[in-house]
């Protein structure tokens, strides 16, 4: 297990080797060669050996996360769904359960029952971190104009909720955060409040939070513009965000890019 964590695959994948031929209904082996498997990417041997460790024990619920986990990687959202639930149905305060049968939902569309599934991960663990993650998860695609207000009203009051309760994020958890506010940009509004509240929640003590200036900008001046995200490389995103980011660069523009992957 240690190999493995340490990113020592091929030391790890011959101490289970050894393992399953000495004891071949060791479950914990055949799952964790899964799970390394998983790490390969090579999904078709990750699946198998996970669902070796499920009939050699089916009572564990983990094992039944984690083969949802690589199914939803492999976008098989149905039998996704069906392992995280089954994972629940054993052990319904597993959290990584939750948290990964909130991901499928979300991928799936439904994220009424993503974000539900999300505030179970806060109420189970106290974190405060899966409060904010849940509030600001919002829907890709609206089947209405009224649809998108109701969502649009629903997260302007959350995040007045927390503001009310000095709910706030020291900068480490705030590095933890994995729901973003992408979504807003599909809603073609000023989201400028929304965002502001966010950086004032994820900003630690508060004390240190610089609200952004508005007003009218020297004209001598540049105008600066960042751009952060995990996908900028051979990626959808990164390549039209690649585009625009090359015709910014000027005189009158400074342009800052964070890259959140290791690609």
């Amino acid at each position: 297990m240690r190999s493995q964590q340490s990113g020592q695959l091929s030391d790890a994948e011959a101490i289970y080797r050894q393992i399953i031929e000495a004891v071949p209904s060791n479950s914990d082996a055949w799952h964790y060669l899964g799970i390394l498997h998983h790490q390969r990417k090579n999904p078709s041997l990750a699946i198998a050996h996970v669902k070796r460790a499920i009939e050699l024990n089916p009572k564990v619920a983990r094992y039944h996360s984690a083969l949802g986990l690589i199914f939803l990687l492999c976008d098989s959202l149905e039998n996704a769904e069906r392992s995280c639930r089954q994972a629940l149905d054993l052990d319904p305060s597993f959290v990584e359960a939750w948290e990964n049968l909130s991901q499928v939902l979300f991928a799936a569309g439904d994220t009424e029952q993503a974000q539900n599934c999300a505030q179970e991960v806060a109420k189970i663990t106290g974190d405060p971190i899966a409060r904010f993650n849940a509030l600001v998860m919002l829907p890709a695609i609206y089947n209405s104009s009224e649809e998108e207000r109701m969502w649009r009203k629903r997260l302007l009051r959350s995040l007045d909720e927390l503001v009310s309760i000095d709910f706030l994020l020291d900068p480490i958890q705030g590095s933890r955060a994995r729901a973003t506010l992408f979504y807003l940009s599909y809603q073609g509004l000023n989201d400028r409040l929304v965002h502001e509240t966010c950086a004032f929640l994820c900003s630690g003590s508060g004390q240190d939070y610089v609200k952004p200036r508005k007003g009218r900008r020297d004209s001598k001046s540049k105008l600066k513009v960042g751009f952060i995200s995990p996908h900028f490389y051979l990626h959808t995103i990164g390549k039209v965000y690649g585009g625009i980011i090359s015709q910014l660069q000027g005189e009158r523009i400074e342009v800052t890019v964070l890259s959140l992957s290791n690609r």
